[in-house]
């Protein structure tokens, strides 16, 4: 064994036991506004107990590289696996549509009441997520966009967070994006892309304007962007999404699935008829194809209006948004608040969930 393998003072022995601990509150400060959570805590309701609802997008399997999907909060699964079993241990993780159910009736919730939920439909929920939820007995929601069941069509959201995480250039002149409207210059300017956090960046701002375009103006955006970034991302990958044969056998064993409309649009960018068919229309699509009653929704990027409320209060008993934030008695049952998982280890995931009205600086809204 090498001599310097353990420090050769008490004081340095302290030394390196402090270090890591001042880093991880650091850490936490920093994802945390340390104001705004005391002005949560002090003014948090008595009363019943709030309920939880997490989200997750993907669990990716073991050796993957996370950094490939940032803005998709990927988790591996070996992590998800920590935070299930946390979860089964001392919480009491409930269907969503029990734990709303009761919240409506009035009943009360038990304490540290926890719903589970994933957003989009990826077929790595099935294969990695599903077999750790059914050894821990736990149940969780998963939102599809019923266009995207058994496609390999890789969606615009993935496809540029390809294109900054792989490209080699060493900045991005983002002025004058077609269809962005002068929106990214006024965000950002040109950026540098030289570490993983200046991709995050760009990524987070880039989104924020393609949500807001229609799907042609999408597809011209990020064809500009990959001129500029030097290369193409995929726009087809096998095994991308949930067929129904997986999605059925998801059903069977304690998963319910919920809407997140056909193709995934921004809602509010809709007039009423192009929203009713892509909220009802998806309803039944999915009820069909499960033989099944589907009475669950999410607000795809958690963004809606008046009319998508409306319409989803005629079709749903309850939706999900991407408000952050554990859900107080009387629930909003139509814009349910949540809690993105993905960038969490297990130490950070268990402060997260004690601490749910926090505003973390490293989130932004679901897809």
């Amino acid at each position: 064994m090498r001599g310097d393998a353990f420090p050769a003072t008490p004081r340095q022995a302290l030394g390196a036991i402090c270090r890591p601990v001042k880093r991880a509150l650091k850490w936490g400060l920093w994802r945390l506004d340390p104001l705004d959570l005391l002005e949560r805590v002090l003014r948090k309701p008595a009363g019943q107990p709030s309920l939880l609802i997490l989200t997750y997008h993907h669990v990716t399997g073991k050796g993957s590289d996370l950094d490939e999907t940032p803005f998709e909060r990927g988790v591996s699964v070996e992590e998800f696996e920590r935070q299930v079993r946390e979860l089964a241990s001392n919480w009491r993780v409930m269907e969503l549509s029990d734990a709303v159910g009761r919240m409506v009736a009035g009943k009360p919730l038990p304490k540290r009441a926890l719903c589970l939920t994933f957003d989009d439909g990826y077929m790595d929920v099935h294969t990695y997520a599903f077999p750790v939820l059914r050894h821990h007995s736990v149940p969780a929601t998963v939102f599809v966009s019923s266009g995207f069941v058994g496609s390999d069509a890789v969606p615009w959201w993935s496809q540029m967070s390809h294109l900054f995480m792989s490209t080699q250039a060493p900045a991005v002149d983002l002025d004058h994006l077609p269809g962005a409207n002068g929106q990214i210059t006024a965000a950002s300017g040109p950026l540098l892309l030289t570490r993983d956090q200046h991709r995050f960046k760009a990524i987070a701002t880039v989104n924020e304007v393609m949500k807001e375009l229609p799907s042609p103006r999408q597809s011209e955006l990020l064809a500009e962007l990959s001129d500029r970034l030097g290369l193409h991302a995929p726009a087809h990958l096998a095994g991308t999404w949930l067929g129904w044969a997986q999605m059925i056998e998801m059903s069977r064993h304690g998963v319910a699935i919920g809407s997140h409309t056909i193709h995934h649009p921004n809602l509010t960018l809709l007039d009423r008829q192009e929203q009713e068919a892509e909220i009802v229309g998806a309803k039944h699509q999915l009820q069909e194809g499960l033989g099944t009653d589907v009475d669950l929704f999410s607000y795809p990027f958690g963004l809606l209006n008046a009319t998508s409320r409306e319409i989803v209060a005629k079709e749903f008993a309850a939706a999900c948004g991407s408000v952050h934030g554990a859900n107080q008695w009387p629930p909003d049952q139509f814009s349910l608040r949540r809690i993105s998982i993905g960038w969490h280890r297990i130490w950070d995931f268990s402060f997260a969930l004690k601490l749910p009205e926090g505003r973390f600086t490293g989130q932004s809204g679901g897809t």
